[in-house]
């Protein structure tokens, strides 16, 4: 009879620890799923307001709509929303994002428009005082010669900075040197040559595959 019993609670508990990661999985989805998504903000084809903008972001979060973007640094390490790698197609500036201090990018005019690009803690604020409920993608940028220090100080940095804001997230990334999971649940990280990054935060990371298919947009605003 214990050795039945003992047989029906390992029966209970093994359905429970199968069924649990698939609700944690939904419950995870919840704030992405049947939303349209904004690329970069809420813009136009003419860039008014110009993509990566504060006024974009802010009228995607008032419209209902969640935001994917992307987060890089300057040359003295700010944290910035930029989607290219260069400045060349959004700015008068040439060259690379990661090359220049914040005192001059941050001057640098958007498509030519009276706006500049933010800080990520600005977006952050922008966006939680327009909607603190819209959820957030966040794309951390990577090029294959970046170090691993590198990354680890980027990775840290959105972290830190997600922690003020009240709404749901993800953060995704190309590299797989970024130790990213899935924003379904707990999975083995990817595996890269080199170590992965610490305290990314579990269920709040993705591979950009795995994100694609939460399903989460609907529809997207501005080129993927």
């Amino acid at each position: 009879m214990k050795i039945l019993l003992c047989i029906v609670l390992l029966l209970v508990v093994l359905t429970l620890f199968a069924v649990w990661p698939g609700k944690r999985r939904d419950a995870l989805r919840a704030p992405f799923l049947g939303r349209n998504c904004a690329h970069r903000g809420f813009f136009g084809k003419d860039q008014r307001p110009p993509e990566n903008s504060l006024p974009a972001f802010a009228a995607a979060a008032k419209n209902g709509y969640g935001i994917e973007l992307d987060v890089q640094f300057t040359a003295d390490r700010r944290l910035v929303v930029f989607h290219d790698d260069t400045l060349d197609r959004m700015t008068p500036a040439k060259g690379f994002v990661h090359d220049m201090p914040w005192a001059e990018f941050s001057t640098q005019p958007l498509a030519g428009s009276d706006e500049h690009p933010p800080l990520f803690a600005d977006m952050l604020r922008t966006v939680a005082e327009a909607n603190p409920d819209t959820p957030l993608i966040v794309e951390i940028k990577s090029r294959s010669e970046y170090k691993h220090t590198y990354l680890e100080e980027l990775c840290r940095a959105t972290i830190a900075e997600l922690k003020t804001y009240p709404g749901p997230y993800c953060i995704e990334s190309f590299d797989p040197r970024c130790g990213h999971r899935a924003a379904a649940g707990p999975r083995s990280a990817a595996r890269s040559a080199g170590r992965q990054l610490p305290e990314l935060p579990q269920d709040r990371c993705a591979s950009r595959a795995r994100v694609r298919v939460l399903p989460l947009p609907g529809q997207l605003f501005g080129a993927a």
